[in-house]
């Protein structure tokens, strides 16, 4: 049974519900379409953004095999023990230090700066971790998943609780840039009415 449903947000439209033992089909491969070489968490730099409310931890999105294994290169934006954490595989795993598991709406990036080798991890627009980090390159055949990774990383796997506007940016965005996504710049906390 799917435990995944799109929930109302007061005066914003909808975020994604996600349930404890999720088992939903679409969410190991129809969001999850190969990028062929249109994106890269490798090689380049990036910004993964998101919206997040849980109480508990999970994957937000991934990049991994399609079936089967948790490969050398697989990268991961994550909860784990209550913080935003970001995994390169076989590379490291680096975790911020501010608890987003409390229930209320948290804006999380994970900013990377390939040329500069820098790895940096927001919430609320604030910085809350940075690192050195050099990100092997994608292998051919990944696919990106929102809310779960490869069937068998290291658990915990499949997000509980809600996402909103999950974004990927192709550049490193800027300090500044992140910090105005907070809701008190152009982006609105999920729970609050955007204004015009």
């Amino acid at each position: 049974m799917c435990s995944a449903k799109w929930r109302p947000i007061l005066g914003t439209g909808v975020a994604l519900a996600l349930a404890t033992g999720l088992a939903c089909p679409w969410m190991r491969t129809a969001i999850g379409a190969e990028s062929k070489g249109q994106l890269s968490l490798g090689d380049s730099d990036f910004t993964i953004a998101a919206w997040v409310r849980t109480e508990t931890r999970g994957v937000v999105l991934s990049l991994s095999s399609q079936e089967g294994v948790w490969y050398d290169t697989g990268k991961a934006f994550c909860i784990r023990n209550g913080r935003v954490t970001a995994e390169l595989c076989n590379v490291g795993i680096w975790a911020g230090k501010t608890p987003v598991n409390d229930g209320k709406w948290h804006r999380i990036a994970w900013v990377y700066a390939h040329g500069e080798r820098t790895l940096r991890l927001y919430v609320d627009g604030r910085l809350d971790g940075q690192a050195t980090a050099t990100a092997l390159p994608d292998t051919e055949g990944h696919i990106i998943r929102i809310g779960a990774a490869a069937p068998n990383i290291t658990p915990p796997n499949h997000f509980v609780g809600e996402l909103d506007e999950v974004s990927i940016h192709d550049r490193a965005l800027s300090p500044e840039e992140e910090t105005a996504g907070t809701g008190s710049g152009t982006i609105a906390r999920p729970d609050e009415p955007a204004l015009m």
